[in-house]
């Protein structure tokens, strides 16, 4: 295999009026997006690509520039990210396009694409490896799963010269089975998972005039991105020592143009780590080498443009209907200063829906639903897809049926749900103790009853807000009461304990944050932390010694609130509670915690009707 490419460092082009020029001249301008403007790119290969700035949109209290290309993408390996925005946002610190779906589908394609390529270039490795009345055979099966940042950072507005900064950062997971067939002692199916990550930083590296056929620019920024890509693999040849395929991509932007100049050279990220005896064994063809071992040679130059008159940056956003479109955040009224009033952080809006993504991957969408009256009083409803199958992956915060908005604060009414929840949790704690107990089979049992009380409804969030100052969140009682039945060869009678926990939990405001999700960034965010306080008291049915234990396990749970969206982020750190008090110098292997457990706004829609609870504080 080719070595990785170094690419000697680029020299800067007068280097002192480059600094003096970047301090004079705004860099917003090196990226007009005044409307109804237009540039006209022809690539490597000749084919023409043009880009027209559209209608814009608020996202989250940001306005983001919009624009359209021609011809539309049909093969998303050649989607090219620094050229092809659909969605950007010129800010103070920087400038951002909002690529991350496309950013996803590309690479997976690309990867894809490799992949289909190993498994053929496989099979012919093991053709060549047996003679021909072996019947050996190898069936390659993948799965590629990508995350990418929904921003990528074109430029920071106060960068200098040689300054670095992270443009993006993308994750890879890639799984593969190999079905290996007709070769004996081959033995099941090997199946083993990539992780990729490329983290690309991009820098100003100078100033040049460049000349296309769309005429020659003068003083344009010269900016360069690469990537470095980290890899870990479960495989038991262990990492290899190529590193994955890395890229560098230059651009060159002219002053109230745009970019007028692209060139892109990158490896493959899988074939960069094999090594040339390997691709020897594989027999690919001149074009298939080719293909794997060069570098790949993308540019775009300049051939016409038009750039509408006007201040630039001035691209104007047209008023919305009076439905609100997906991810968007209405306008604030009002700046948290000192206690709050909580309801302005929960709205409840009939219609409003929004969409969560957990640690795993797996989206939940919640909707507000129509509510009830119980006891005189107005309960708001959620309904939440899918609907709970395993009550053990219950989550009281994100899940909520019925709530109420008093003068104490925000309620949820969870009671019975946290009660099947934390049962089933605790269920599947006792079956790992049964398991450990009982492994010599000896013919002896252990059984568990579990019982669990939740006194009260869940204060979310108190009425008056203020920073640090703690809050009764929930209390939940659980009795577990154990009996171990030896053999009947032994004849001893069972022997029975009764644990009983009181789990206390109290929320504290920590702070105010700026909190960055799939749906925007949203500022001012209230960070909320909720900790959970186990108390343990044991009772044997008589007089037997019970040997000191550990403490009972806490939970540690951090939501952020922004201001007429809701719960944008959510993080719990969580031990055992059962498991937790076994001694460390038990016998027994105690599985590692749990893991944690996070949620993030993908996105979401807030009607735009007053709320029902304003209603009733209305009439009084």
């Amino acid at each position: 295999m080719l070595k990785r490419i170094c690419y000697p460092m680029l020299i800067i082009f007068m280097l002192c009026l480059c600094s003096t020029l970047l301090g004079e001249e705004p860099k917003k301008d090196y990226f007009p997006v005044t409307l109804g403007s237009s540039w006209v790119y022809v690539d490597q290969d000749g084919n023409e690509m043009t880009l027209s700035t559209t209608e814009g949109e608020e996202i989250a209290d940001k306005i983001y520039h919009g624009f359209s290309y021609e011809p539309k993408i049909k093969d998303w390996k050649n989607f090219n990210r620094y050229m092809l925005p659909t969605l950007c946002h010129l800010g103070e610190d920087n400038i951002q396009f909002l690529v991350g779906d496309e950013v996803e589908k590309a690479v997976k394609a690309r990867l894809t694409r490799e992949m289909t390529l190993f498994s053929k270039l496989a099979q012919n490795a093991i053709g060549n490896a047996f003679p021909d009345e072996v019947n050996a055979s190898i069936q390659v099966n993948t799965d590629v799963e990508v995350e990418s940042e929904d921003h990528f950072n074109l430029l920071m507005v106060k960068a200098a010269p040689e300054e670095e900064w992270d443009s993006i950062q993308i994750k890879i997971k890639v799984k593969m089975e190999y079905d290996i067939k007709g070769i004996p002692g081959a033995g099941e199916m090997l199946a083993f998972t990539i992780d990729f990550t490329i983290n690309e930083s991009g820098k100003i590296i100078g100033m040049e005039n460049v000349k296309t056929a769309a005429g020659t620019f003068e003083n344009c920024l010269k900016i360069e991105y690469r990537t470095e890509t980290e890899m870990t693999s479960n495989a038991p040849a262990g990492d290899p020592e190529e590193l994955p395929g890395e890229s560098v991509t230059t651009l060159w932007l002219a002053p109230n143009v745009g970019i007028v100049k692209f060139h892109q050279e990158s490896n493959m990220i899988f074939f960069s780590m094999l090594s040339e005896r390997e691709l020897v064994q594989a027999s690919p063809s001149e074009e298939e080498q080719a293909e794997i071992t060069k570098p790949k040679v993308r540019t775009f130059e300049l051939k016409k443009y038009e750039n509408k008159t006007g201040d630039i940056g001035s691209n104007e956003i047209k008023p919305k209907n009076e439905t609100k479109s997906e991810n968007e955040q209405p306008k604030k009224e009002q700046t948290v200063k000192g206690a709050a009033k909580s309801h302005n952080y929960y709205p409840n809006t009939l219609g409003s829906f929004w969409i969560y993504e957990d640690q795993d991957g797996n989206k939940i969408t919640r909707r507000a639903i129509e509510g009830e009256e119980i006891a005189g009083e107005l309960y708001p409803a959620f309904s939440y897809e899918p609907e709970i199958e395993d009550w053990a992956k219950y989550n009281c915060f994100m899940y909520p049926s019925l709530y109420n908005i008093s003068d104490e604060g925000i309620k949820f009414v969870v009671d019975e749900e946290l009660k099947k929840s934390v049962k089933a949790r605790l269920k599947k704690e006792t079956d790992t103790i049964v398991k450990m107990v009982l492994a010599d089979d000896d013919g002896s049992k252990l059984d568990f009853e579990i019982d669990v009380k939740v006194q009260g409804k869940l204060l979310l969030l108190p009425n008056e807000i203020v920073v640090n100052e703690e809050w009764d969140v929930s209390k939940v009682e659980a009795k577990l009461k154990s009996t171990y039945t030896y053999s009947n060869e032994i004849g001893i009678p069972p022997e029975k304990l009764t644990f009983n926990f009181d789990i206390f939990e109290a929320g504290n405001v920590v702070g105010k944050e700026t909190v960055k999700v799939s749906a925007g960034t949203f500022e001012n965010c209230l960070k909320v932390e909720y900790r959970t306080e186990t108390t343990l008291t044991t009772f044997p049915d008589e007089d037997v010694a019970v040997d000191e234990v550990n403490p009972a396990g806490e939970t540690v749970t951090t939501l952020w609130f922004a201001e007429n969206v809701g719960i944008v982020k959510f993080l719990q750190k969580r031990k055992y509670t059962f498991l937790e008090i076994i001694p460390d110098d038990s016998d027994f292997q105690i599985p590692p915690d749990p893991k944690d457990i996070t949620f993030e706004l993908k996105k979401y829609e807030i009607k735009t009707v007053e709320p029902v609870i304003d209603e009733k504080e209305s009439n009084d």
